[in-house]
């Protein structure tokens, strides 16, 4: 089990690169630095939190230990 939350660690910079790329293409021009780096950190926040949710709904925790482990991976 612990060898798939961390193999799943791995899409989250994924995710955080997806998530730079797009607003480097997508808005940082519209928006400016500082309002697009606003934006970025918001999406950023709700993609790590639906990735993680998705996970925890997938992937049952069986108890605090386990929590721990995961959290510190």
């Amino acid at each position: 089990m612990m060898l798939r939350y961390t193999l799943a660690w791995l899409a989250m910079p994924i995710i955080g690169i997806v998530n730079g790329a797009v607003r480097e293409l997508a808005y940082k021009n519209a928006l400016g630095e500082l309002r697009a780096h606003q934006v970025s950190v918001a999406t950023g926040i709700i993609l790590f939190g639906l990735y993680v949710w998705i996970l925890s709904l997938r992937w049952k925790v069986q108890s605090s230990a386990q929590a721990v482990a995961i959290g510190l991976i």
